[in-house]
């Protein structure tokens, strides 16, 4: 696994953690159809990206971009507790569920790239 996929693997995964022990704080349950709609989601916007490949790279690769993304992330999985949106949440976790095991899966050469799709 590259370093970069590592990295973006740790980011999600911290997230992802969060965002499930926030579901359970709060007294929450995983929805699956907001699960579901997040996974799809993923898949989408990678496809997405994938034809947007270099232009994304560029972005994403910048310590701000991430950091943002995460912070904001992260603000929206406390604005939906706060709202008791186990819909909003469930789609958050499916979202980097999908996206984890998306990477995992090219990591291991098991998935084609995004680019490939």
């Amino acid at each position: 696994m590259r370093r970069a996929h590592r990295t973006d693997a740790g980011l999600a995964l911290c997230v992802l953690c969060g965002s499930l022990l926030v579901l359970r704080r709060v007294g929450l349950r995983i929805s699956l159809p907001g699960a579901l709609g997040g996974a799809l989601g993923t898949l989408a916007f990678e496809y997405v990206a994938s034809r947007h490949q270099e232009r994304i790279r560029r972005w994403w690769t910048r310590p701000d971009v991430r950091a943002l993304t995460v912070t904001g992330t992260l603000a929206l999985v406390v604005g939906s507790a706060r709202g008791r949106s186990g819909t909003l949440l469930s789609a958050i976790c499916g979202a980097l569920l999908c996206y984890l095991v998306l990477l995992a899966g090219v990591a291991t050469g098991r998935l084609s790239h995004p680019t490939e799709w």
